[in-house]
């Protein structure tokens, strides 16, 4: 469910703007297409997302990812966010050869 979730906000980032999905339990998920890689911004009021929901939404990307120390963020005075850069699919291959 997670991983089909995921792969659509990807898909949906290919018209150019962000793709926005609030689970249940008050996590917001933000996607947003950059050249080579995507930003991944998990956010909830009042409280950051935990270290455990960032992996959980990283296991469940679409392609194999390197381990990614989030940034912490405020926005708004009230939302609290974990903030990464995930290089794209194609940044990932590259960087293989």
């Amino acid at each position: 469910m997670l991983s089909q979730l995921i792969g659509q906000m990807l898909s949906d980032t290919k018209q150019g703007k962000p793709a926005r999905r609030k689970l249940n339990g008050g996590l917001h998920i933000t996607i947003v297409a950059r050249s080579v890689s995507y930003t991944l911004i998990l956010s909830r009021d009042r409280e950051y997302p935990s270290p455990k929901e960032w992996e959980t939404v990283l296991k469940h990307w679409p392609y194999k990812t390197e381990p990614t120390t989030p940034a912490r963020l405020i926005d708004n005075d009230r939302r609290m966010a974990l903030k990464a850069d995930i290089p794209t699919a194609r940044a990932t291959q590259g960087q293989m050869f």
